[in-house]
């Protein structure tokens, strides 16, 4: 079963499916890269990380077709929303509901923790068994490896997960001082996990190696190419609108790293001008929001009157994109849009454009420019 790009309706069987279709979605196209290690031939170093890649496609599609066999729970977290209904005030405010927050870490973390725990093991690996290409680590060091893949919601011990590695074609046996690791499916993915893991020491380094990017762990940070693989062509086409414009200003770009691979895990990009984000945008593979930064209350306060002045189209637009908050917090304010008011949050003030047209990209460019000043 393939899920990338198979399913793209937005219809999962569960909040916990739409989490593995997004690490599924996120996943870097595959790129060979030629590089050396030692004691393993080029033809070698490019089987490993084919198989690498092809490894961490099928444990993700596997997860989605049998969730059970990983320990995945599919159920609680889906029901308690259903019970708990939509609760659309508090959708504005600062407002955290502690048991959604436990079910959803459940399901979530049961996913992460394959990836994590390959990637501790990965790390700490002593060698590549020349002939069978096992990955061997020392017992003192897989201990380790075990306990730096805990997780608050997952039972991290990789002995209850037997039939989940046997689904995968994961062996893991210990012989003396040492564990070694192989896979009777994909042969050859320990050395595409040993190069990812011993890549280069970057701020990126954990994100190349959850999206399997070979290509990116050679390059000082993602690039905007990157970012197009894994959205919509037409985002990509948003993206590309915006870009031009930026380079023209010579406005500097900064890509955040990922913070998670589950159904957070999405990229974030800031462009920066004399010191402050004055604006950005998040994406994943069927979203894409810009943002337009205006740093406090009051200047968007100034620049609703600007805007009313000189354009009652573009201030329509423009009222439009702003979310009202209505959180208790300090920083929340009123802010006046003509002659109405409403609540704005100074901790998030900007305006937020979901998955635009090229008409909002215009529009967002021209009131980014009108508040800059460029």
């Amino acid at each position: 079963m393939n899920i990338r790009n198979s399913i793209n309706d937005g219809t999962h069987p569960s909040s916990a499916h739409l989490s593995i279709w997004y690490c599924r979605q996120m996943l870097a196209d595959f790129h060979e890269v030629d590089e050396q290690a030692e004691g393993l031939s080029l033809d070698q170093i490019r089987k490993g990380e084919k198989d690498f890649h092809d490894f961490i496609c099928r444990m993700y599609d596997e997860m989605y077709r049998v969730p059970g066999s990983f320990q995945i729970p599919v159920g609680p977290y889906d029901e308690y929303m259903k019970k708990a209904g939509t609760n659309k005030v508090a959708e504005k405010a600062h407002f955290t509901d502690a048991k959604e927050s436990k079910l959803r870490n459940e399901f979530q973390q049961a996913i992460q923790y394959y990836a994590k725990f390959l990637y501790e093991i990965g790390i700490r690996g002593e060698s590549i068994s020349p002939g069978n290409y096992m990955l061997n680590i020392t017992s003192s060091s897989y201990a380790e490896a075990k306990k730096a893949s805990r997780l608050s919601y997952v039972k991290s011990n990789p002995e209850d997960k037997q039939e989940a590695w046997e689904i995968l074609g994961i062996q893991i046996r210990e012989e003396n001082s040492l564990v070694k690791l192989s896979n009777t499916k994909n042969p050859y993915m320990f050395i595409g996990l040993w190069l990812l893991c011993h890549a280069p020491e970057s701020a990126y380094k954990y994100m190349n190696y959850l999206r399997v990017d070979f290509k990116g762990c050679h390059r000082a940070i993602p690039g905007i190419e990157d970012i197009k693989e894994t959205i919509l062509p037409e985002h990509g086409i948003i993206i590309d609108r915006f870009e031009e414009v930026m380079v023209k200003l010579r406005i500097k770009r900064k890509i955040q790293r990922l913070r998670n691979i589950t159904s957070g895990f999405q990229w974030k990009v800031e462009y920066i001008y004399k010191g402050k984000n004055i604006f950005g945008f998040y994406a994943e593979p069927k979203y894409l929001m810009l943002c337009i930064y205006f740093n406090k209350v009051e200047n968007i306060n100034e620049l609703c009157r600007k805007i009313l002045e000189m354009d009652e189209e573009l201030f329509q637009w423009f009222q439009a994109k702003i979310p009202e908050r209505l959180c208790k917090c300090r920083s929340n304010r009123w802010a006046a849009f003509g002659e109405n008011r409403r609540r704005i949050c100074g901790l998030s003030c900007r305006a937020e454009v979901v998955n635009p047209s090229t008409s909002d990209v215009t529009d967002s460019i021209k009131i980014m420019k009108l508040f800059r000043g460029l």
